[in-house]
């Protein structure tokens, strides 16, 4: 009984995807990538405890896949999949947004925003770039407490030496209608750029949005860059 209930379910999901009957939610669209991988487990629960133990979809695919082998019922050939999914998105995203020519202060903000509006929340992103400021890759945090713990600077660390990149950014997005830096946005800032700097990368600014406002501390002289 219980596997004819997943099925059906398995079923209505897949049909709802093609025929684009309904926009899916985010725990949706987790499960149907861990159809692919649990053809027997009931994926909807699992992708609520990912969503919630990461923040977002984005997050998930974002999140190493040891972390995400840490959720009660994902196996690690399971996380692996999906960290691998989450490359292969973000590579093919990069792909085609450096298809076009991005550079400069007003499309970066763009092409950031484009990147917290996949997500839900308060979202961050750091984004690698080069020397005239067109992005090279980004890294998705749930929250921007994150980004600063030793975890999360392990992570930008890793990014910098793979990218081979010379400028970082960070992209914050404030869902409560304040579009001016908050305490742990400067602070979040100096963490950031204090330790890049033995590394000889600069943080070249630290972007506020909020609906479609955006706030750029280093335009407006917020923070000493």
């Amino acid at each position: 009984m219980g596997s004819d209930l997943h099925s059906g379910h398995r079923g209505r999901l897949r049909q709802a995807f093609l025929e684009s009957t309904r926009p899916l939610c985010e725990h949706e669209l987790l499960e149907l990538l861990l159809f692919c991988v649990l053809p027997r487990v009931n994926t909807n629960e699992l992708a609520h405890l990912l969503i919630r133990r990461f923040g977002s979809l984005a997050a998930v695919l974002e999140a190493p896949a040891d972390q995400i082998a840490e959720v009660k019922g994902i196996s690690t050939a399971s996380a692996q999949f999906l960290r691998f999914f989450g490359d292969m998105r973000r590579d093919y995203m990069e792909s085609v947004r450096g298809s076009s020519d991005v550079s400069g202060s007003r499309e970066i903000k763009e092409w950031i925003r484009g990147c917290l509006e996949e997500g839900t929340g308060e979202l961050c992103v750091i984004v690698t770039a080069d020397s005239s400021l067109r992005p090279l890759s980004r890294i998705t945090f749930s929250e921007s407490r994150a980004i600063g713990s030793p975890e999360g600077l392990r992570r930008i660390a890793e990014r910098v030496f793979r990218d081979g990149c010379e400028r970082i950014i960070i992209g914050i997005s404030h869902t409560g209608g304040q579009i001016l830096p908050e305490a742990d946005d400067f602070r979040l800032a100096a963490e950031v750029s204090g330790a890049l700097a033995p590394m000889g990368i600069r943080l070249a600014d630290c972007i506020i949005f909020c609906g479609e406002t955006a706030f750029s501390m280093r335009e407006t002289g917020a923070f000493s860059f």
